[in-house]
């Protein structure tokens, strides 16, 4: 049976950052493309309330400094990330970067080594990824490496911060739904 490559699409936007060493595809491997110039995806996880403050305080006291960062999306992450503003040498493996990653950067919390922003995808603001890029600490990988056991194993002080809504006596999470109701959904909604 002959294999056939796959046909590659694309949609080239000159206004996303352009991040040294990330992944990338030669533009002859494309079939078809075409340039659309937008602003990038942004994702603002509105105010964070005073629970959401205080959970984020207390979970700042437990990470020492050099821990190694993971986020997901929503308020408690970028709550954390800005009490964590005193923290020094710290670094990011996380699957996304979001503006929440700009008050570790502007304080200095974070290590000056190359890669101590290992991250997936920017779903942020111009300015974060104007900053990215412009930063020799960022390396852009896929998800082998973002999400990879084998990867996050051998990271020594890996803190993982994430959200949930319910967690029972099995210790399983569940950070989709709250009476019936989907509520990861309407996170979604506001990315764009």
């Amino acid at each position: 049976m002959l294999e056939r490559p796959i046909p590659v699409i694309g949609l080239i936007n000159p206004a996303l950052p352009e991040i040294a060493g990330a992944p990338s595809v030669a533009l002859s491997r494309f079939v078809v493309w075409t340039e659309v110039e937008r602003p990038p995806a942004t994702y603002d996880p509105g105010p964070v309330d005073p629970v959401t403050e205080a959970v984020a305080r207390v979970t700042a006291e437990l990470i020492p400094h050099g821990a190694v960062l993971q986020t997901g999306i929503g308020k408690l992450g970028a709550a954390v990330f800005n009490a964590l503003t005193h923290r020094r040498g710290l670094r990011i493996h996380s699957g996304m970067a979001s503006d929440s990653l700009i008050a570790l950067m502007d304080a200095g919390a974070l290590a000056d080594v190359p890669g101590a922003i290992t991250i997936g995808a920017i779903l942020g603001s111009s300015a974060l990824g104007a900053r990215l890029a412009g930063d020799p600490r960022v390396r852009m990988e896929g998800v082998p490496v973002t999400h990879g056991f084998e990867v996050l194993s051998r990271l020594d002080g890996l803190v993982a911060i994430n959200s949930a809504v319910e967690v029972d006596l099995f210790g399983q999470a569940n950070a989709e739904h709250v009476g019936g109701r989907l509520v990861s959904r309407s996170e979604e909604r506001r990315v764009g």
